[in-house]
């Protein structure tokens, strides 16, 4: 879906007109995590999966199912474009977009929406460990986290504590010093760990390296970590490239880390010209899959969504 239109999310009475139109989406919803349970653990184990396991059924919504639930819809030009469900105890039932309507920042309207309504108190979401966007969705809004109470060993549980800061409004798009005045604030929170600000450590990991990659080049960027006792930095930035979606920089940066390790194991042997050629290639390939416009791009998107 093309649209230059903000979705809108309200809550809405299931047994009024919108009815139709939730039920449409849960069964939708059911269809594609069925599907993925198929993929992910196959039929076998797949079949083995109870309503426990996985959000209500939509047969069982919403005569069966509580009846006190906050259904919230989102529309986009007037199509249904997703929906969310939360429990009376601040549960996060269901949280899901149509796939012609993803990266559209639905999912995140939904989430806030669910969270603005909730009652005092923590708001937990279950979803399975393989829905990596819904999962870094609720990381970005400051979900933590928590232990499961789910049979099913592959559900994962995060929650909002009831004292988290809200979330930082969007920057400023049409400031060209957007990113300027982003990275220094993201880096800082990345540094000191700032439990409030999940979504702005990923930021800070990934800036953090991909600034002095652009500047040391990756594999002087790998050497200066080294010395320094710190390439967990390294492999914090390449997990943060995935989630931004900058799959071949978090490729160099494990392969910046593995070859500089062969290269130098104590970090001052003298290395090949064979070598040598591979560290500038290594340093060409970053600059061009980190180049800051690249970076900027991908940052912008994954905020938006």
């Amino acid at each position: 879906m093309s649209t230059d239109r903000a979705p809108l999310v309200r809550r809405v009475d299931v047994d009024g007109e919108d009815g139709v139109a939730v039920d449409d989406l849960l069964a939708a919803a059911e269809r594609e995590e069925v599907a993925q349970e198929d993929e992910h653990l196959g039929p076998r184990e797949s079949s083995t999966v109870t309503a426990s396991d996985r959000p209500r059924s939509t047969a069982a919504f919403p005569s069966t199912l509580h009846g006190d639930a906050a259904v919230h819809l989102a529309t986009v030009d007037d199509e249904a474009a997703g929906v969310a469900i939360a429990s009376p105890n601040a549960e996060v039932l269901r949280l899901w977009v149509v796939p012609i309507s993803r990266r559209l920042g639905i999912g995140s309207a939904l989430l806030d929406a669910v969270v603005a309504g909730a009652p005092p108190g923590p708001v937990r979401l279950h979803a399975w460990e393989w829905d990596a966007s819904t999962l870094a969705l609720a990381r970005s809004r400051g979900f933590v986290p928590t232990p499961s109470w789910h049979r099913h060993p592959r559900r994962t549980c995060v929650q909002l504590p009831s004292d988290a800061a809200p979330c930082a409004p969007a920057p400023d798009w049409s400031s060209p010093s957007w990113m300027v005045d982003l990275h220094p604030v993201a880096v800082e929170a990345y540094e000191v760990r700032d439990p409030a600000s999940p979504a702005l450590r990923v930021l800070g990991a990934a800036a953090t390296v991909q600034g002095l990659g652009l500047l040391d080049g990756i594999v002087g960027t790998v050497e200066n970590l080294f010395h320094e006792g710190r390439l967990v930095v390294l492999d914090d930035a390449s997990t943060a490239f995935g989630l931004l979606g900058l799959h071949d920089a978090a490729a160099l940066c494990v392969r910046a880390r593995a070859e500089y390790l062969r290269m130098r194991p104590t970090g001052y042997e003298d290395i090949s010209e064979d070598d040598e050629r591979l560290w500038g290639e290594l340093e060409e390939a970053f600059g061009t899959a980190a180049d800051d416009d690249t970076f900027e791009t991908a940052v912008r998107a994954w905020i938006e969504t």
